[in-house]
């Protein structure tokens, strides 16, 4: 009886500490790690939820760029940090659902060293060609490689990236006879469409965005499974290979024994910030949408991707990189 009153007791005295942790914090500045450059396309969100974090909490909310290393940089940094509340991460579904699988030099787990707090915006990725040539949609593409035969070259933006898994996806649905080529810009693969080196490229709307505007490329679908307002007109890739969808998402992780309190608490006011109308339009920039989710919808969604992605990479007979 004893055992148990005292086991009790410390399960009280946990809770209330948690409590306590939340009711005082912040307390100080903090830290909203991103794994890319300033400027990038997660910069730009984080800047744009950190301030608005930062007056709801009155205290400021500090983006600390650490690009390099296909996010490994930034991701130890946070791997490192206390578990106290006051250092997060905005990261990328590659960072999460690939690198750790890939790269050796990874070093981190995502069941032991980090834990999902929010979702916070995601946006398919568009499939261009070069406009003075090949077919108008992806259909008539498909169509056409498969009576040509031989193979088709397809450009990719980064190595083990989102793009190369949608464009490996892509190969497994379709049963062509791809040549996947990955680039190590958008500048660089955008240049090998129009020279006609690939007829192909997957990659981000902001990557290509400026080319299809100024008419230089043509966007045969996005990569989700049904239009979206950020590529009006672009047919979904659903559309022509049912079931296959592939979106870009970017979630907020902390370390692994932040105080349960504290996630709830950034997890509900960043998804009201999200919903922001001016927020929404300003992502829209950077072609992705808000995605509120609960914390449990969050946990769920990351399990399913990187269970998704696993299976993608094991057929692909990956070994992993120095």
């Amino acid at each position: 009886m004893i055992r148990r009153f005292r086991s009790l007791s410390a399960l009280v005295l946990a809770a209330a500490s948690l409590s306590a942790a939340a009711a005082g914090w912040p307390g100080h500045p903090v830290r909203m790690v991103v794994p890319s450059a300033a400027g990038s396309p997660p910069d730009v969100m984080a800047r744009l939820i950190a301030q608005r974090l930062g007056t709801r909490w009155g205290d400021q909310v500090i983006v600390d760029n650490k690009p390099g290393a296909g996010g490994i940089i930034g991701m130890h940094a946070v791997k490192q940090a206390p578990a106290d509340g006051y250092t997060f991460i905005l990261t990328n579904a590659a960072a999460i659902a690939v690198t750790p699988q890939v790269n050796a030099s990874a070093r981190y787990d995502m069941d032991t060293d980090f834990a999902p707090v929010a979702m916070v915006a995601m946006g398919p990725l568009v499939i261009v060609a070069d406009k003075r040539q090949g077919p108008d949609s992806l259909s008539a593409f498909i169509t056409q490689a498969k009576q040509a035969g031989g193979t088709v070259n397809v450009g990719v933006n980064g190595q083990y990236s989102l793009p190369h898994l949608a464009a490996e996806s892509f190969r497994r649905s379709t049963g062509l006879d791809l040549n996947i080529v990955s680039f190590s810009s958008s500048g660089t693969a955008l240049t090998a469409v129009m020279n006609g080196d690939v007829q192909l490229l997957f990659d981000g709307i902001p990557g290509v965005e400026g080319m299809l505007k100024g008419g230089r490329i043509k966007a045969l679908a996005v990569t989700s499974k049904t239009r979206t307002p950020l590529s009006p007109g672009v047919p979904a890739l659903a559309e022509t290979l049912p079931g296959l969808d592939v979106n870009g998402w970017f979630v907020l992780l902390a370390r692994k024994g932040t105080p349960a309190d504290i996630v709830e608490r950034v997890n509900r006011d960043l998804n009201a910030v999200v919903a922001d109308k001016t927020v929404i339009e300003q992502m829209a920039s950077v072609g992705v949408q808000p995605s509120p989710m609960s914390l449990a919808e969050v946990g769920r969604f990351i399990h399913a991707e990187r269970a998704r992605w696993s299976n993608v990479l094991a057929g692909m007979k990956i070994r992993k990189q120095p």
